[in-house]
């Protein structure tokens, strides 16, 4: 019975239970009372068994109606390897999957080795068990800002340098990411470039705003931030908070300049938190505006089809590229030269909003003519 103890193994199987394996065959538990389990074989019409007391085998009748499957047994352990690497790897279960495939592409290759691989489940197949070994791993979700509890290495970046600088506020609660380094990058640059998202978001938050800067010739994320709203009120908050934890750790956040998308609040709060800084909207938000009212006033397909619609939202999207004080002409003649064109109402619509909230709007907000080229990007 010694050597039958040396070739037993316990392993667990994909419903995260433990299966025994003797010879090259699986055994699942049967019953177990106290210290003793009985085990049978894991084909339903097999009557091979194994008894064990505290897992050492004290009795085995091995006769089975069918032959062992020895390439199973190895898909199990290559599965198993995945399953740990998901418990103690922050490596996406995805690439975990087709790492594990590729070492076994990359060994001998033989027919053993090649039925391995045919017979590895695919990803679809084994995601769930994967996923549910990450999620172990991993807090459960919380219902609501103040439930949130980060500690450990979730304040941590990989190489365990502290990312969450700041946790303001309750109901409220704004959450501020980065790092030393990266604020010392953000305070050394003349120009701060902002924009938040509302899809990339925990939904017990309403945006993730971010903060970039050039660092020798690219354009890098620097600071992320968590924000429960989007008003000016927030982003005063947000703005004050970073400014204060820069000088309380003797930096100094005193940009020139801000670009930012068209949010009047995101504008004021900047106006508010580093007085006499130069704001500048965005021109790829600039063409999304003029792009989703295109959409709102009916043109979307008269741009396509009808060359004088085409010309004038054309016109209007490369306003920010004409000079500052030739904005107005540029665009009353692009208006002359619909007087013979037939139009409706939806144009109508269109070029009183271009007139009114851009052209006879602030200029030099959205004006981009000395800004433009490789070193002036969007946010």
């Amino acid at each position: 019975m010694a050597n039958a103890q040396l070739n037993i193994q316990f392993v667990e199987n994909r419903l995260g239970k433990e299966n025994l394996v003797y010879n090259n065959y699986k055994y699942r538990v049967k019953t177990k009372r106290g210290d003793r389990c009985y085990w049978r074989c894991v084909k339903s019409d097999c009557t091979a068994t194994i008894n064990t007391l505290n897992r050492i085998p004290v009795a085995i009748r091995d006769l089975h109606n069918h032959p062992s499957d020895p390439v199973k047994l190895n898909v199990d352990q290559v599965l198993k390897r995945m399953k740990e690497r998901c418990l103690v790897e922050n490596t996406p279960v995805p690439t975990i999957y087709e790492d594990e495939l590729v070492k076994l592409r990359n060994r001998d290759w033989d027919n053993d080795s090649e039925r391995l691989v045919q017979s590895m489940p695919t990803f679809t197949t084994c995601k769930t068990s994967l996923y549910t070994q990450r999620s172990k791993t991993i807090p459960q979700l919380p219902n609501s800002r103040q439930e949130i509890n980060l500690e450990g290495k979730w304040r941590e970046t990989t190489t365990g340098d502290n990312f969450l600088l700041i946790d303001d506020g309750d109901q409220d609660r704004i959450l501020i990411f980065s790092t030393h380094f990266n604020l010392s990058h953000l305070t050394a640059a003349s120009t701060l470039y902002g924009d938040g998202t509302f899809y990339s978001c925990p939904s017990t938050f309403y945006q993730l705003y971010s903060l970039h800067s050039f660092v020798d010739g690219a354009m890098y994320p620097l600071v992320f931030a968590l924000l429960p709203g989007k008003d000016q009120v927030t982003y005063n908050r947000f703005f004050q908070l970073l400014k204060d934890y820069c000088q309380n750790n003797q930096l100094q956040l005193q940009p020139e300049t801000i670009v930012l998308d068209y949010e009047t609040a995101a504008h004021n709060a900047a106006s508010t938190v580093f007085p006499g800084i130069t704001k500048k909207g965005c021109f790829f938000h600039y063409t999304k505006c003029i792009w989703r009212k295109t959409q709102e006033c009916g043109l979307q397909v008269p741009y396509s089809n009808n060359e004088d619609i085409h010309r004038l939202v054309r016109r209007a999207a490369v306003l920010p590229m004409v000079p500052t004080d030739e904005g107005e002409d540029v665009w009353f003649q692009s208006l002359q030269d619909l007087e013979n064109v037939d139009t409706d109402i939806n144009t109508a619509r269109f070029t009183d909003y271009v007139t009114e909230y851009w052209v006879e709007g602030n200029r030099h907000l959205w004006n981009h003519y000395n800004t433009v080229g490789p070193e002036q990007p969007t946010t």
